[in-house]
């Protein structure tokens, strides 16, 4: 009987320690192009290039009366690195940043990504 409880137990906190880590909504941009490590972690290094650096700000319902607002600043750097397997494959490497600031609570959502791909 103890045991089953204690089981019982593990598998609750287990349970809220899992789910406390989840998001509900992901960070959109209009222009998404303009952010690819957003669009798609593949993107990391997908490009004919030494260094891509960018950033991208987006604002809604700005108003001089109130101070509820969204805003999402972005900014990201990545690169080729290393060269694959074969001779015209590469691995890229990058770092993305944003802050999700949200509405009249100004309830915050920050994050620091690192993500690698592998281009065929």
């Amino acid at each position: 009987m103890r045991m089953r409880l204690i089981n019982l137990q593990l598998s609750l906190l287990t349970s809220i320690l899992a789910f406390g880590f989840l998001s509900a909504q992901d960070i959109h941009f209009t222009q998404f192009n303009m952010s690819p490590m957003t669009l798609n972690p593949a993107n990391t290094g997908g490009f004919e290039g030494t260094v891509r650096l960018g950033g991208i700000y987006r604002s809604q319902w700005t108003s001089i009366l109130s101070s509820n607002q969204y805003e999402t600043p972005s900014g990201y750097v990545d690169a080729p690195i290393i060269r694959g397997f074969r001779k015209a494959d590469w691995i890229g490497v990058g770092l993305m940043l944003f802050q999700d600031n949200v509405g009249a609570g100004r309830l915050i959502h920050s994050a620091n990504k690192l993500g690698a791909a592998y281009h065929i």
